[in-house]
């Protein structure tokens, strides 16, 4: 089974709030799961990983002339 990180977890992986964490699950960015009808969120470690992968900066390289 997938490793599955709280809000307090993906917050401080991200370098963000808590708050932050709950807004980005408002507008979409992230995906948060209710298991068992608890009230807290839960996020799959996987899409964590893949939002960070995706989300990074990627330098260029620049050429002097």
């Amino acid at each position: 089974m997938e490793r599955m990180l709280n809000t307090n977890e993906v917050a401080q992986i991200l370098g963000v709030s808590k708050q932050t964490v709950y807004r980005m699950v408002r507008k979409g960015v992230l995906n948060g799961y209710k298991i068992n009808s608890q009230k807290t969120l839960r996020f799959k470690q996987s899409e964590i990983d893949n939002f960070i992968n995706n989300s990074l900066f990627k330098p260029v390289k620049i050429h002097n002339n």
